[in-house]
């Protein structure tokens, strides 16, 4: 499992609320684990509750 050093993770803390933070947390472990990266497939990985096509519209932004 990826993780941050300390310092890093209390300044993302800082700027995020709880729930924009371990989401950013989800996805930056999940692109560590995979090996080749294509919006579709983090899309459908990424344990978010919104349809795929909507989930790869919000990983575009």
């Amino acid at each position: 499992m990826f993780q941050l050093p300390n310092i890093y993770q209390q300044h993302l803390k800082n700027q995020f609320n709880l729930p924009q933070y371990l989401t950013l947390y989800l996805l930056l472990n999940l692109l560590q684990n995979l090996k080749t990266i294509r919006l579709e497939e983090i899309a459908r990985r990424f344990p978010y509750p919104i349809k795929l096509r909507s989930r790869v519209a919000l990983l575009h932004k």
